[in-house]
């Protein structure tokens, strides 16, 4: 799938993923979930964090709303570096590459990409992974 279309929940969990999160799906047991409480969801969509730990998703609401709500999105453009310009009513979201390259457009708000911060997210996303995932 293009990167440009992804959006939603779809666009969150790649989010994670760039953010070093693994989706382990269903793992078949029902375990205590490290904060606090154990799984209610049946084990059917479990993350592993980047520090090793397993966290259920329904349970402990991951993945983060990261392309719908600014407080678990701006940090990641702040700490990612990502840049927003505005160019013509149109809002543009980059990365820096160092070398020739300058800055490579990954995301904008033409083609019916809903906000600067889906395209930021996508931005993120696409230069972890390439323009298309699996």
């Amino acid at each position: 799938m293009k990167v440009r279309e992804l959006e939603g929940r779809e666009l969150d969990a790649w989010v994670a993923k760039a953010l070093g999160w693994k989706h382990l799906g269903a793992i078949g047991t029902v375990e205590y979930t490290g904060h606090g409480f154990w799984c209610l969801s049946g084990a059917n969509d479990w993350w592993e964090t980047p520090e090793g730990e397993r966290a259920c998703g329904p349970c402990c609401g991951y993945p983060r709303h990261y392309s719908t709500e600014w407080e678990h999105g701006g940090p990641i453009i702040e700490n990612h570096k990502i840049i927003l310009a505005w160019e013509g009513g149109v809002a543009f979201a980059g990365v820096y590459r160092t070398g020739y390259q300058g800055i490579r457009h990954f995301g904008d708000t033409t083609s019916g990409t809903p906000s600067i911060l889906v395209a930021a997210m996508r931005c993120l996303v696409a230069s972890s992974f390439g323009e298309e995932v699996p």
